[in-house]
């Protein structure tokens, strides 16, 4: 399958998911496999507290699952780096420290080479001052360390990944839909399409990962996923992602898709 029709039919999978949890495993994998690796995981840990929790996964062993997160989590290298990275920046070990000091940790040693893992690829999805919730892909010897390739297929699934797991916390509230007003319109725009809005319109973002925008309409959310399906099959074909050419221009960079995608899903959820 070609890198173009893989994406369109990931990111509308990860749209679909955001209504029906059952999905998401399936997902996980799916997305694991498009950027390099075959298991996967979304899952939250905290530096401070030294304890985590996988929300979904593919291809760990539940033996290793436990083991690092009653042990392994406080030795992972790597931890505190996560807790700092930028929210949706792709990045491996070496983005962290020199690969040599990671080979020689205790936890390379103990937990990942056992396994056959050599890198790790991973997003952070949301974070708080004590912890955060990430998505991430094992690489293992026959798949080597995370390159460059690696990280444009992350950059591009892992929006798609944060607003569908926020969608889904919306829609498991049921909450009743209210009324068209202007103050809705500009709240379900900010959220789900980052459209610019006034600063007033804005909701307020409680405490806790995947804020969650008090007003918001689950027939909106149906539109929303079945807009994206639409949408991502028609831009998908932008693929590979290029420098935007402004003499020749000869087809528009997965960046530039990516605005019109929004744009576009602006009437398609709001109307």
């Amino acid at each position: 399958m070609d890198p173009a029709t893989q994406l369109s039919g990931l990111i509308g999978d990860i749209h679909d998911a955001a209504l029906d949890e059952a999905l998401w495993s399936e997902v996980v994998g799916q997305a694991g496999r498009f950027v390099g690796g075959p298991s996967a995981a979304i899952f939250s840990k905290s530096a401070v507290a030294g304890t985590g929790d996988v929300h979904y996964q593919v291809g760990i062993e539940a033996h290793w699952r436990q083991l690092y997160f009653e042990k392994y989590v406080r030795l992972d290298p790597a931890t505190v780096g996560h807790q700092l990275a930028e929210i949706g920046q792709p990045i491996g070990v070496e983005d962290l420290m020199p690969y040599p000091e990671f080979a020689q940790s205790r936890f390379y040693r103990e937990w990942a080479r056992p396994q056959g893992i050599v890198d790790f690829a991973s997003a952070v999805l949301d974070k708080s001052p004590t912890g955060a919730a990430m998505f991430g892909v094992f690489r293992y010897e026959g798949d080597g360390i995370v390159d460059g390739d690696a990280r444009r297929r992350m950059q591009l699934i892992v929006p798609h990944i944060r607003r569908a797991l926020t969608v889904g916390r919306l829609f498991e509230r049921k909450s009743p839909a209210a009324p068209r007003s202007k103050r809705w319109t500009a709240s379900a725009r900010a959220y789900a399409c980052s459209t610019p809005v006034e600063k007033s319109s804005r909701p307020t973002p409680p405490a806790g990962p995947f804020w969650q925008p008090t007003i918001f309409s689950p027939r909106s959310v149906v539109g929303w996923s079945r807009g994206m399906r639409r949408l991502t099959r028609r831009y998908a074909s932008c693929w590979p992602p290029r420098p935007p050419n402004r003499e020749a221009e000869p087809r528009r960079s997965i960046c530039r898709c990516a605005h019109a995608t929004a744009r576009a899903m602006s009437f398609t959820c709001c109307r």
